[in-house]
Protein backbone atom coordinates (compact mmCIF):
# COMPACT_ATOMS: atom_id res chain seq x y z
CA UNK A 1 0.00 0.00 0.00
CA UNK A 2 2.65 2.68 -0.47
CA UNK A 3 2.00 5.11 -2.46
CA UNK A 4 4.39 5.80 -5.31
CA UNK A 5 4.08 9.63 -6.22
CA UNK A 6 6.41 11.16 -8.63
CA UNK A 7 8.30 14.23 -8.14
CA UNK A 8 6.01 16.73 -9.81
CA UNK A 9 2.71 15.07 -7.79
CA UNK A 10 5.05 14.96 -4.58
CA UNK A 11 5.83 18.79 -5.10
CA UNK A 12 2.14 19.66 -6.09
CA UNK A 13 1.15 17.81 -2.93
CA UNK A 14 3.30 20.50 -0.85
CA UNK A 15 2.03 23.19 -2.48
CA UNK A 16 -1.60 22.54 -1.75
CA UNK A 17 -0.62 21.99 2.24
CA UNK A 18 1.49 25.04 2.58
CA UNK A 19 -1.94 27.08 0.94
CA UNK A 20 -4.10 25.65 3.55
CA UNK A 21 -6.13 28.59 5.94
CA UNK A 22 -3.13 30.82 7.61
CA UNK A 23 -3.32 31.90 11.22
CA UNK A 24 -3.32 35.49 9.72
CA UNK A 25 -6.26 35.01 7.53
CA UNK A 26 -8.29 38.04 7.68
CA UNK A 27 -11.55 37.39 9.65
CA UNK A 28 -14.96 37.62 8.42
CA UNK A 29 -16.18 41.06 7.44
CA UNK A 30 -19.32 40.92 9.84
CA UNK A 31 -16.89 40.12 12.44
CA UNK A 32 -14.55 43.08 12.06
CA UNK A 33 -17.71 45.63 11.63
CA UNK A 34 -19.01 44.78 14.85
CA UNK A 35 -15.78 44.88 16.53
CA UNK A 36 -15.01 48.36 14.75
CA UNK A 37 -18.73 48.99 16.18
CA UNK A 38 -18.76 48.56 19.83
CA UNK A 39 -15.02 50.17 20.09
CA UNK A 40 -16.18 54.23 20.27
CA UNK A 41 -18.97 52.43 22.86
CA UNK A 42 -16.46 51.10 25.10
CA UNK A 43 -14.23 53.92 24.74
CA UNK A 44 -16.69 56.25 25.88
CA UNK A 45 -17.45 53.92 28.92
CA UNK A 46 -14.29 53.50 30.14
CA UNK A 47 -13.78 57.33 30.42
CA UNK A 48 -16.98 58.33 31.93
CA UNK A 49 -15.71 55.70 34.40
CA UNK A 50 -12.63 57.52 35.14
CA UNK A 51 -13.99 60.70 35.75
CA UNK A 52 -14.56 61.78 38.68
CA UNK A 53 -18.30 62.80 39.03
CA UNK A 54 -19.72 64.73 41.78
CA UNK A 55 -21.24 63.08 44.73
CA UNK A 56 -24.66 64.92 45.21
CA UNK A 57 -25.75 62.63 47.55
CA UNK A 58 -23.14 63.24 50.03
CA UNK A 59 -23.79 66.82 49.78
CA UNK A 60 -26.78 67.07 50.29
CA UNK A 61 -26.70 64.79 52.73
CA UNK A 62 -24.23 66.71 54.66
CA UNK A 63 -26.60 69.62 53.87
CA UNK A 64 -29.35 68.25 55.25
CA UNK A 65 -27.23 66.89 58.30
CA UNK A 66 -26.43 70.51 59.38
CA UNK A 67 -29.93 71.36 59.01
CA UNK A 68 -31.29 69.42 61.33
CA UNK A 69 -28.64 69.35 63.79
CA UNK A 70 -28.17 72.70 63.90
CA UNK A 71 -24.33 72.67 63.18
CA UNK A 72 -23.81 75.56 65.24
CA UNK A 73 -20.28 74.78 67.04
CA UNK A 74 -21.10 75.19 70.75
CA UNK A 75 -18.65 76.08 73.20
CA UNK A 76 -18.87 75.05 76.56
CA UNK A 77 -16.61 76.47 78.99
CA UNK A 78 -16.62 75.73 82.98
CA UNK A 79 -15.25 78.96 84.41
CA UNK A 80 -16.42 81.23 86.60
CA UNK A 81 -19.62 83.23 86.01
CA UNK A 82 -18.68 86.96 85.03
CA UNK A 83 -18.62 89.66 87.80
CA UNK A 84 -21.58 91.82 87.78
CA UNK A 85 -21.71 95.48 86.49
CA UNK A 86 -21.45 96.76 90.12
CA UNK A 87 -18.30 94.61 90.43
CA UNK A 88 -16.40 95.57 87.24
CA UNK A 89 -17.56 98.94 86.70
CA UNK A 90 -16.11 101.56 87.78
CA UNK A 91 -17.95 104.62 89.83
CA UNK A 92 -18.10 108.32 88.09
CA UNK A 93 -20.12 111.77 88.99
CA UNK A 94 -23.27 110.16 87.27
CA UNK A 95 -23.13 107.78 90.27
CA UNK A 96 -23.06 110.84 92.52
CA UNK A 97 -26.73 110.16 93.72
CA UNK A 98 -26.69 106.66 94.54
CA UNK A 99 -23.44 107.36 96.63
CA UNK A 100 -24.26 110.20 98.51
CA UNK A 101 -27.61 108.38 99.99
CA UNK A 102 -25.87 105.33 101.31
CA UNK A 103 -23.69 107.79 103.27
CA UNK A 104 -26.35 109.02 105.67
CA UNK A 105 -24.93 107.80 108.38
CA UNK A 106 -21.84 108.71 108.13
CA UNK A 107 -21.45 112.40 106.72
CA UNK A 108 -20.67 113.61 110.32
CA UNK A 109 -17.51 111.62 109.79
CA UNK A 110 -17.03 112.64 106.56
CA UNK A 111 -12.87 114.15 106.79
CA UNK A 112 -12.17 110.85 108.49
CA UNK A 113 -14.22 108.87 105.36
CA UNK A 114 -12.45 111.09 102.55
CA UNK A 115 -9.06 110.17 103.80
CA UNK A 116 -10.19 106.65 103.86
CA UNK A 117 -11.32 107.14 99.67
CA UNK A 118 -7.47 108.89 99.85
CA UNK A 119 -8.32 112.20 99.38
CA UNK A 120 -5.44 114.37 100.11
CA UNK A 121 -5.77 116.15 102.99
CA UNK A 122 -4.96 119.65 101.36
CA UNK A 123 -8.49 118.81 99.49
CA UNK A 124 -10.03 117.90 102.86
CA UNK A 125 -9.10 120.94 104.45
CA UNK A 126 -10.32 123.32 101.25
CA UNK A 127 -13.48 121.51 101.30
CA UNK A 128 -13.92 122.21 105.33
CA UNK A 129 -13.40 125.61 104.82
CA UNK A 130 -15.74 126.31 101.99
CA UNK A 131 -18.42 124.70 103.99
CA UNK A 132 -18.19 126.10 106.86
CA UNK A 133 -18.39 122.67 109.60
CA UNK A 134 -21.70 121.80 107.45
CA UNK A 135 -21.35 118.10 107.64
CA UNK A 136 -23.60 117.34 104.50
CA UNK A 137 -22.44 119.68 102.76
CA UNK A 138 -18.79 118.48 102.93
CA UNK A 139 -19.99 114.86 102.80
CA UNK A 140 -21.44 116.05 99.43
CA UNK A 141 -18.23 118.04 98.20
CA UNK A 142 -15.97 115.05 99.77
CA UNK A 143 -18.09 112.82 97.28
CA UNK A 144 -17.63 115.26 94.31
CA UNK A 145 -13.83 115.32 94.32
CA UNK A 146 -13.75 111.70 94.94
CA UNK A 147 -15.95 110.50 91.77
CA UNK A 148 -13.73 113.11 89.87
CA UNK A 149 -10.77 111.01 90.89
CA UNK A 150 -9.43 113.96 92.74
CA UNK A 151 -6.96 111.59 94.52
CA UNK A 152 -3.54 109.49 93.14
CA UNK A 153 -6.07 106.52 91.10
CA UNK A 154 -2.75 105.33 89.88
CA UNK A 155 -1.68 104.13 93.34
CA UNK A 156 -4.84 103.31 94.94
CA UNK A 157 -7.32 102.64 91.76
CA UNK A 158 -10.37 104.15 90.31
CA UNK A 159 -13.67 104.97 92.66
CA UNK A 160 -15.54 102.12 92.47
CA UNK A 161 -17.99 100.32 94.97
CA UNK A 162 -16.06 97.80 96.58
CA UNK A 163 -12.94 100.64 97.84
CA UNK A 164 -16.30 102.92 99.31
CA UNK A 165 -17.44 99.86 101.36
CA UNK A 166 -14.12 99.23 102.63
CA UNK A 167 -13.21 102.69 103.58
CA UNK A 168 -17.18 103.11 105.16
CA UNK A 169 -16.09 99.97 107.60
CA UNK A 170 -12.66 100.88 108.42
CA UNK A 171 -11.84 102.33 111.62
CA UNK A 172 -10.21 104.89 110.54
CA UNK A 173 -12.84 106.18 107.93
CA UNK A 174 -16.64 105.61 108.36
CA UNK A 175 -16.31 103.03 111.18
CA UNK A 176 -19.54 101.58 110.77
CA UNK A 177 -19.25 97.96 109.53
CA UNK A 178 -22.87 97.12 109.52
CA UNK A 179 -23.74 100.21 106.76
CA UNK A 180 -20.52 98.84 104.87
CA UNK A 181 -22.46 95.43 104.76
CA UNK A 182 -25.66 96.75 103.42
CA UNK A 183 -23.85 98.64 100.99
CA UNK A 184 -21.73 95.18 99.88
CA UNK A 185 -25.11 93.27 99.76
CA UNK A 186 -26.58 96.20 97.73
CA UNK A 187 -24.34 96.62 94.98
CA UNK A 188 -23.08 93.11 95.36
CA UNK A 189 -19.47 93.22 96.19
CA UNK A 190 -17.35 91.67 98.64
CA UNK A 191 -17.83 91.89 102.38
CA UNK A 192 -15.71 94.31 104.33
CA UNK A 193 -12.74 92.80 105.95
CA UNK A 194 -12.20 93.36 109.57
CA UNK A 195 -10.04 96.56 110.09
Amino acid sequence: DVCTCTAGEEQSAVSVLSSGPSATAEPPRATLDATQQSTPDTQQSTESQSLPQPSYHSTLGNRQQSTVSGAVPVTTTHSQPPPTTSQQSTLDIDDYFDVVSELDDVAHVWKSLGGALRLRPSTLARIKADHQQDSSSCLEKMVTMWLNQSYNTERFGLPSWKMLVEAVAHRNGGNNNALAIRIATKYKVPAPAQN
